[in-house]
This record gives C-alpha cells, structure tokens and sequence, in this order.
C-alpha cells in the first residue's frame, strides 16, 4: 500500500503545470511558478532533508567522553635525519616550482618523466 501511495504522489506531482498538448493549466492553483512544474531537483532535495532530519529525531546515541593521552606527534630527533635530504630536495624543488606562475604541473611532469 505505501508503494502504491508513494507512486500514485509522484504521478501527481508529476502532472503538476501546464498540459504539454492544450497548454491548460493543472493542479497549480493560480500559483504562477507552479506553471513550470514541480523542479526535480527541489523535489529530491526536500525528499532526502525531510528524511535526513527524521532519521536524525528519531536516532538515539550515547555519549561517553575520553580522556587520552596525545604522545609522538613531533617528529624526534632522529626522524630528522633520515629524511634531511628529502626536506632539501622538497625545498629546492618547491622554491623553483611556486616561483614560476602556473608552471609548476609542467615542470613537475618534464622532472618526473625525463
């Protein structure tokens, strides 16, 4: 029964506006911008927030709060010594590359493929 009511809704919105072989007017209620017809795009996007927010009031969560301990978010010591000659080669690379205005995916290509 929902399906059926659900198809037989879309066939009337469908048949909102102007009768595309009289020109007459239906189901639009003297409402000038329902002449046009019903926008699909207006349409889908009131069918998934209506759903959005029914879906959202109806879900129930708990919450708990946690308390943990950020540790070895800096790089140590050590970590900066192994990668010293990537830090300049990117460096290098990157001052030549952001020097030149819209050059960079060009020479970037003409380095990486040559």
């Amino acid at each position: 029964m929902k399906s059926l009511a659900m198809g037989a809704f879309g066939v009337f919105l469908g048949t909102i506006g102007a009768d595309p072989v009289t020109g007459v007017s239906r189901f639009t209620f003297n409402v000038h911008i329902l002449r046009d017809g019903v926008g699909l795009i207006p349409v889908a996007m009131g069918l998934f927030g209506i759903s959005e927010v029914l879906i959202n009031i109806e879900a129930k969560f708990k919450q708990e709060v946690l308390k943990t301990n950020i540790t070895g978010l800096l790089p140590t010591l050590q970590d900066w010594k192994d990668s010293k000659w990537a830090i300049i080669r990117g460096s290098f690379l990157g001052f030549f590359l952001g020097v030149l205005p819209g050059g960079g995916a060009y020479w970037l290509h003409s380095l990486l493929m040559h």
